[in-house]
This record gives C-alpha cells, structure tokens and sequence, in this order.
C-alpha cells in the first residue's frame, strides 16, 4: 500500500545558507504539494526514486541549492525572494511580490463569483522539529524552520 500525502500552505525555511533537504519523499509515497514556500534548502524536495506519483503546483521555490530531485516542478510553480519580514527571529510574513500568486479558491465567508488566488505559504505561526507521518496525511498551513 502507498502512502498518500497533501501539504498544503505551509512555509518551509532552511538557512539563509543553504542547508539539509526540505521535504524527503520515500518510495512508493503519492504526494500532492502546493502552496507552499520551500526556502533555504541544500534540495527542496527530494524523492527517494521518481516511481509513485508526485503533483507540485502554485509553490515558491527560493534559495536553494537544488530545488527538486527525482520530481518535476508544476508549470504554475516560481522561484520569487519572499522578502519574509524578519525569517531569523521567526517573522515569516511575506512581501508584496509573493501575494496572490497561490492556489487559486475561494476566500473565506466569499461566494463563489469571490474567487482569486490565495497567498503562498502559512498564515504566520511557526512550529519546530521534525514531521513524521503515514496513511493518508494533511499537512497545512505550518511554518518549519
């Protein structure tokens, strides 16, 4: 049985020097990745072979060293300095040139004629340490560092 993954929304900072690998993808993993901002890495994301299904799409891709391996990037995926606030002392608010380049949906409490496109990465809050999951998994709206 493979596993099955959506991340979604979160914000994903190594170093300002490039350093480790951001997301790590073993065999047989079916993961969906979106939205997200995947910074400071030594590899973005990394998949241990390119065999089971990988979907990238809407994620900003800055400051690394090798963005993917053993995965393609999305035709909507772009690589804009996210000009976050204060990222040393965990201010991952973005700038203007990262806002409304997302996933396009709905906002919040919006009808459906209120459709555009969300902004990139987490709403500001951070969590640390290592993430580890299996089955059918959902990972959203976290800030790594």
């Amino acid at each position: 049985m493979s596993l099955r993954s959506v991340i979604t929304g979160n914000t994903l900072y190594g170093a300002e020097t490039p350093a480790g690998t951001g997301i790590s993808i073993g065999t047989g993993n079916n993961v969906a990745i979106f939205n997200n901002i995947i910074y400071g890495f030594t590899t973005g994301i990394s998949k241990t072979t390119s065999v089971a299904s990988t979907t990238l799409g809407y994620n900003n891709f800055f400051n690394n060293t090798t963005d993917v391996s053993n995965v393609t990037k999305g035709a909507n995926d772009i690589a804009l300095n996210p000009t976050f606030v204060d990222a040393v002392n965990a201010d991952f608010r973005i700038g203007t040139n990262l806002k409304a380049k997302g996933f396009p949906g709905a906002f919040n409490g919006a009808g459906s004629s209120c459709i555009g496109y969300l902004d990139i990465g987490a709403v500001q809050r951070e969590e640390t340490g290592t993430i580890t999951f299996g089955g059918t998994n959902y990972i959203d709206d976290m800030t790594i560092k």
